[in-house]
Parts: structure tokens; sequence; C-alpha cells
């Protein structure tokens, strides 16, 4: 970034997929916008304020900039919006009050410590091409670096490594995909740091760690639009961060999970810390989610604090699937800004899923010919016979001592809200401070 400029332009190659709807210029600097398939985008490096004017395909008769509580002021003539931007962080431009295509901007800080050229361990791919790489494993200590610029088009594993990190301005780029995979899979890993990549695209679940212990994502920008594109499934772990992140999917923002059963609890998940992160949940799924797989003893310690929910358009803000045995304890929403939420604002449900080991084969997600139950991933007791029925009820989980703190609903009308318990145990949901137009809003309590 020049001593003069705070603007870093990354260097895209040139048979990438430009925007037909959007040119854009920071600093009076053109700036490269992708196309994708339901919103365009670009990256970008800031080092102080900037003014962003985007030229639109359409006269402009109205424009926001996402999430509000940046407080971004547009400014518009003719075709044209233009606006000043204090700081990084990811932005989302709606112009004429449409949401698709709408423009995301993820906006980095300037880069530090980025790994020298011949570093040992460092797996490098220069930025100003495409990169086909089919598959990249990572080992002990290696690191995985995309340089500005850098369109990678592969998965990323690892399993049992210590200390692996994914790091770099470029792009991981699902978008060619033909078969649904998860994207990166993280399994059994002690250390795991990913940080500043964009992820774009995937078919199947995005970024998965499993089992991992220390695992931190930092300014790491996951939009996608495909099949059960999960941006995180956080599966098993321990000591989790989740730090100034954007997410927006079709399925599950991030998701909480624990799918394969011990009862030792090996595969609990605890410490679990989301913040300062963006969240667009679309067709399916829900923003901020435990479940439905929660097949261990205890999920525990999982806190959500100063988050941005940019739109929720189906499924629910804040969610508590537990189709499993586990009890689902001490969880914290805690100063969350909810700007669009179409559907359910809070979700907490102990039941038979279609995801529950226990479930009947006759409706189990994995059949392909399973019957329909009628409450969708639910399967009702009247469904099942006297013997079903009495399995399910042994089986059946917990949630307990959950806490809404400091909750604004900003838009639209405030979405319905579902407690039900549908043979386990549900208690303890506490409420302090949840607004609509600075009204306390009337949360229920139990079904």
């Amino acid at each position: 970034m020049g001593a003069t400029s705070p603007v870093q332009v990354y260097p895209f190659a040139p048979e990438l997929p430009g925007s037909t709807h959007y040119r854009l210029q920071v600093n009076d600097q053109p700036v490269f916008v992708h196309a994708a398939e339901v919103a365009d985008f670009a990256c970008f490096a800031i080092g102080g304020p900037v003014t962003v004017s985007v030229t639109c395909n359409e006269e402009v008769t109205s424009a926001l900039v996402r999430p509000r509580s940046r407080k971004i002021e547009t400014r518009i003539a003719g075709k044209t919006v233009s606006f000043t931007v204090d700081g990084p962080g990811p932005l989302t431009l709606e112009v004429n009050g449409k949401i698709r295509p709408a423009l995301h901007l993820f906006i980095d800080p300037p880069e530090e410590n980025a790994p020298a050229v011949g570093a040992p361990g460092v797996v490098r791919f220069a930025g100003n091409k495409v990169h086909e790489v089919g598959e990249i494993v990572l080992k002990d200590n290696e690191t995985l670096y995309l340089e500005p610029g850098a369109v990678v088009r592969g998965v990323v594993r690892a399993t049992g490594a210590k200390n692996v990190r994914i790091l770099g301005r470029g792009i991981l780029d699902a978008r060619t995909r033909t078969t649904k995979t998860k994207f990166v899979d993280l399994r059994d890993c002690d250390g795991v740091q990913m940080s500043d990549v964009t992820v774009v695209g995937s078919f199947g679940w995005t970024l998965v760690p499993w089992r991992c212990r220390n695992v931190r994502f930092t300014n790491v920008k996951v939009f996608s639009w495909r099949d059960n594109d999960d941006g995180l499934d956080i599966c098993g772990c321990r000591d989790v961060v989740v730090d100034r992140c954007f997410f927006r999917t079709k399925d599950d923002c991030i998701s909480i999970k624990s799918p394969q059963f011990d009862p030792s609890g090996k595969n609990d998940v605890a410490d679990v810390l989301v913040q300062r992160s963006v969240f667009w949940n679309a067709e399916w799924g829900n923003a901020m989610e435990i479940g439905f797989e929660l097949q261990t003893p205890k999920i525990s310690g999982i806190v959500w604090r100063d988050c941005d929910i940019i739109r929720v358009e189906t499924g629910a803000v804040f969610s508590i699937h537990n189709g499993g045995v586990a009890t689902v304890q001490d969880v914290l929403f805690d100063n969350i800004r909810v700007e669009d939420a179409r559907d359910k604002l809070l979700d907490l449900h102990v039941g038979l899923s279609i995801y529950s080991d226990d479930c009947p084969e006759r409706y189990h997600r994995r059949n392909p010919q399973r019957k329909p139950t009628g409450a969708g991933p639910w399967v009702p007791f009247s469904l099942l016979t006297e013997e079903e029925q009495a399995v399910s009820r042994q089986r059946r989980g917990a949630i307990r001592n959950v806490r809404l703190k400091d909750i604004q609903l900003l838009e639209q009308v405030p979405p319905h809200s579902f407690i039900i318990n549908d043979g386990g145990t549900l208690e303890n949901v506490t409420y302090e401070s949840v607004l609509h137009e600075g009204k306390a809003l009337q949360v229920p309590t139990t079904q």
C-alpha cells in the first residue's frame, strides 16, 4: 500500500467474470468487481478513510449500506452512489430496495506479517492468477498462503495436524465444482488459524473443523448460494474463536454440531466465541444455529456477541435444534443487532428430527425415499409406533440456561419465536433488553 494512498487494489486475473451491474472506484482508483450468482463482490484493503463510488446499470433512487451499525450515509447522483468508509470490515450495498443482486465489499486492513517468499512450510499461490489445484493437504506447521489477487480452486484438507494456517487476501473458489463435498475439511487438528481469505461458491459445507482444538477464524469472508453450503460447521470442537468474519449462505451461516456419538465426551463442544461478525442467511437454514446433530453428552459455553444480522430470509436468527441426546447449556446471545429478519427470531426445539440417529429409516434424512413428516425436519411422536416412542423418549436431550441480552430489532414487523419441548428438557431461557423500536419485545416461554 503506497505511502500516499490508503487503498490497496488486489490484482485479479483478467479471465475472471466481472460484474455487469456495478463499476467500483475507491479514492478514484478502479477496483475489479467479481460477478457471482446472487450478488457481486469486490475485495480490497484500506489504511484510512476512503471515498467509495459505485456506478450502477440503472438510475439510482435509493441506496442503503449495511450493516446499519456502521452509520454510512450515501450520496446519489444519477446512476452513481458514493459514500465514505472510515475503516475495514464487510459492507453490503443495496440499490433501489433490491437484495438481488446486492454488492458485497470485503474491505481488509493493511496486511501485516505475510509469509516471505520461499519461507519453509509455506504453500504459496501467486496473485493475478487462477490456480487449479485439486486437493491441498496440510501437515504439521504448514501454511497455505494466498497472495492478494490469487484465486485457488481446490479443496483443503488436514487430519491430525498441529499448527496449520490458511492465510492471505486471495480467494478460495468452489464455483466450478459439480460434486458436493466439504470445502475446507480439518479433522482432529490442534492449533488452526484461518485469516483474511475470501471463500466463494461452496457446494456442500464450507469450513468444517471436526474434533479440533484451539481454532481461530479471523476476517474470513464466506459467500455462497448453493445447496447445503453451511458457512462454518463447528463439529465436536473446543476453544474456538470466530472474529470479524462475514457469512452469506443459502444454508446455515454458522452451525455448531457433534454428529458422532461418544459417551466419554470426546466429541463435546465447549468454549466457542463468535464476535464482531456479520450474517446474511438466505433461503435455507438459520443464522446462529446449534444443531441438529447433537450426539454427545454436552454442548456448553457458547457465546455470540456484538454481531450484525443484516438479513434472515427464511429460518431463525437464533436457533437451538436439539435432535440428539446432548445437554445444550450456558448459551449467550449478547449485543446482537437484527436488521431484516423475515421468518423467526428465536427457535428453540427439543425433539426427534429427521437427522436424529434414532429416527426411523422411513423418515430419516439419509433416505432419498423418506416420507414427509408434515412438520418439516421434526418427526411428531404421533407418527411413531409405541416401541419407537419409548426409544425416542429415552434419547431426547435438553436445552437449559439460554440468555438473550441487548438484542435490537431494527426493521420489519417483529418475527415470531418458538420454544418447543417434545420429549426432553427445556428450561431457564431468559431475556434482558430485547427491543423492537425501543420497546421490550414479548418472547414466549415454552410450548
